[in-house]
């Protein structure tokens, strides 16, 4: 099958705001290998800053032909879906600003695209993060979610391909903290649902990121999205339980930590904590999480040690 700029295969497509320099690192990252046909795949950046700072990058990328820029007016996350609105691939595939790629990974990540272009379809790159850096396809949804677990909340794991995208846009109510998870928990029409942890991107560190109530978006909404799944008997309580509980120890206790025991310089806000993690969490879970993110520092200074001896 042949290509062309107009109707390429992939879509990377890059909400962004105020990032240009983070932006222009993983814009380069993509065009670094200068051996890919160009045509295969196209660069959509949606832009919801106030400014034209993008002015002074624009013209340098839009010269590799492949790359165009958008001026967006959504708030927040939802420039995630106008980035997808602006896709003309086959598949579309949302990546964060600062996730990048390194070596071959954004060749071989076109190849799995290749493999699967006459496939319906579905899924999510956790890029290494499930520590098995395999490509396991599953037969239905429900296995699909449990094994992507709390994934289906990462905007760089998601993909989606374009008909199934147009079929969902004007259907689903999208929730504004995870518009791209609202699209995957809807996605339910494919013949097969795959889980790709293949390490292909990875994330850049961004100063002051955050602006969001952390705890809130993730232990209360979004928890609340997979509740909705399990009240119209799409997953099973089982796996609902199954994804909160990976949440709450791999993801909450890290984030917990960050910003309520090191104090990095993020922008979350993380007032009342306790709060929204006992809407959906025992006190015992709570106290458990507080343990663990105080046993972190202990825990890498014997995975130090262990290395020296």
């Amino acid at each position: 099958m042949s290509w062309t700029n107009d109707y390429p295969l992939v879509s990377i497509c890059i909400p962004t705001r105020s990032r240009v320099n983070i932006l222009k690192n993983t814009l380069d990252s993509i065009f670094e290998d200068s051996t890919i046909d160009r045509r295969v795949f196209e660069v959509v950046i949606s832009d919801n800053s106030p400014t034209d700072e993008l002015a002074e990058i624009k013209d340098f990328y839009e010269l590799y032909g492949n790359v165009r820029f958008v001026k967006s007016e959504c708030i927040g996350f939802m420039n995630s879906i106008n980035a997808l609105d602006n896709g003309k691939g086959i598949f579309l595939k949302l990546l964060n600003d600062y996730s990048y790629f390194f070596d071959d990974s954004f060749s071989r990540l076109l190849n799995f695209f290749i493999e699967k272009r006459d496939e319906n379809i579905a899924v999510s790159f956790t890029s290494g993060l499930l520590k098995h850096g395999e490509i396991i396809p599953y037969n239905s949804f429900e296995e699909f979610m449990l094994n992507l677990s709390y994934f289906s909340s990462w905007s760089s794991a998601f993909c989606i391909r374009r008909d199934a995208f147009l079929k969902l846009r004007m259907n689903v109510l999208f929730d504004g903290q995870f518009p791209h998870t609202s699209l995957t928990l809807s996605d339910r029409n494919s013949d097969m649902y795959i889980v790709n942890d293949v390490l292909y991107f990875q994330n850049m560190t961004v100063p002051k990121k955050g602006g969001t109530d952390l705890f809130m978006d993730f232990s209360v909404t979004y928890l609340g999205l997979l509740k909705s799944l399990v009240s119209d008997n799409v997953i099973s309580q089982k796996t609902f339980e199954s994804i909160k509980k990976k949440l709450l120890y791999d993801f909450l206790v890290v984030w917990y930590f960050n910003t309520k025991v090191r104090n990095i310089n993020f922008t979350y806000y993380v007032t009342d904590t306790h709060k929204r993690i006992l809407v959906n969490y025992s006190i015992f879970e709570y106290v458990t999480l507080v343990f663990m993110a105080y046993l972190i520092p202990f825990k890498h200074l014997l995975i130090r040690l262990r290395r020296l001896l």
